[in-house]
């Protein structure tokens, strides 16, 4: 066991090693690499690592139940899809396809669940750690290619929606990989990633919402496994797992409002305010939440609306009517001048409603080192 241990850790650093590495030189490759590392890691702990006596309880009855569990979940997204709408998808199958993402998707997922499989046997905290650190990079490396990380919002998708929601999911894989295998797993993360490249049509759905299934779906499979396949254990330590689990959700919870509100697709939405031309009535730093109001805008609201691609928050100074529509003239407080043209309806986000001072400095400083 002490050879395995070393041996283990030994491949453990070598591997963060090499993710760190490949999270540096990240380009449309990053799949095929990946699934490279992966597989060549996967084989060598096949290889180096003594295999152990595998004894899983349950194991077809757990099967059943994480293939329920991956068909409600794209069940979930396409009934959302009835009323958010549905694109083409341009992920639909085909020999590019399939080179390119199907195949070292696949790769990646099989290696990684025999990688934590494998490194999971020698039952020690600190290895559980670095696990869970390696399969979350791995996760999130799967993914990255498709975002500019030098640009600030795909910095932070991938720093929220992305590492957050892969948190949960390798946090409940980490649970039952070494207690129902890894073959369970594997279907299940197949069936719930590569079901895209099946379907000729996808969800509109938003990422902010993705994002909330992937983290509280984990959870709820947690708990109904805790429920019903754990029998042996005693009734108030499942009791007080069921506890920190919900404690968990609900945090998780509020986490994913507060990306709705900073997403704007609801009827509220929060703004960052990087400029001083409000002063006095907005300083630089300050958050301000709107409604998603566009009716009845009179001359003193301060409104929140789109020019040349930028959110402006600025005062209506004068309202006209003419040919069936609205012009709003807006100036910021601080500025000597008002604004060039005018503001159309279609332009306006919503009427700000308060403010809440300084807290957004962490966030206006964050965006001046990505400028």
């Amino acid at each position: 066991m002490k050879i395995n241990k070393k041996i283990t850790y030994t491949i453990e650093s070598i591997l963060l090693i090499a993710l760190i590495i490949c999270a540096f030189f990240i380009s449309r490759y990053t799949q095929i690499i990946l699934a490279i590392i992966t597989l060549a890691f996967a084989i060598s702990v096949s290889l180096l690592l003594r295999k152990e006596p595998n004894i899983y309880a349950n194991s077809y009855k757990i099967k059943k139940t994480l293939i329920a569990f991956g068909v409600i979940y794209i069940l979930l997204f396409y009934t959302i899809g009835i009323y958010t709408g549905f694109t083409k998808s341009l992920l639909f199958i085909n020999i590019k396809n399939l080179i390119r993402y199907i195949i070292p998707i696949t790769t990646i997922i099989v290696s990684t669940e025999i990688i934590r499989n494998k490194l999971l046997n020698i039952n020690s905290s600190k290895s559980k750690i670095i696990v869970l650190i390696i399969t979350i990079l791995i996760d999130v490396l799967m993914y990255a290619n498709i975002y500019d990380i030098k640009k600030l919002n795909d910095f932070l998708s991938i720093l929220g929606f992305l590492t957050f929601s892969s948190i949960s999911s390798n946090l409940l894989y980490n649970y039952l990989n070494p207690r129902f295998g890894k073959k369970n797993i594997i279907i299940y993360r197949l069936i719930t990633t590569l079901y895209l490249y099946f379907i000729p049509i996808t969800p509109n759905v938003y990422i902010f919402l993705r994002t909330f299934f992937r983290i509280v779906f984990p959870l709820l499979i947690y708990l109904h496994i805790e429920n019903y396949y754990n029998p042996d254990k005693a009734v108030e330590e499942v009791r007080s797992k069921r506890r920190q689990v919900l404690s968990l959700s609900f945090t998780a919870t509020l986490a994913i409002i507060f990306i709705a509100l900073i997403s704007c697709r609801f009827a509220y939405g929060v703004l960052v305010i990087g400029s001083g031309s409000m002063t006095g009535a907005i300083d630089k730093g300050d958050v301000i939440v709107y409604k998603n109001v566009k009716d009845n805008l009179k001359e003193g609201d301060i409104i929140v609306f789109n020019k040349d691609n930028l959110k402006i928050v600025h005062r209506i100074i004068k309202v006209e009517y003419n040919k069936n529509r609205y012009k709003y003239y807006t100036k910021g407080d601080f500025n000597k001048e008002k604004d060039d043209g005018f503001v159309l309806k279609e332009q306006i986000l919503g009427k700000v409603e308060f403010r809440i001072r300084k807290i957004g400095k962490p966030t206006i400083w964050l965006h001046e080192q990505f400028e």
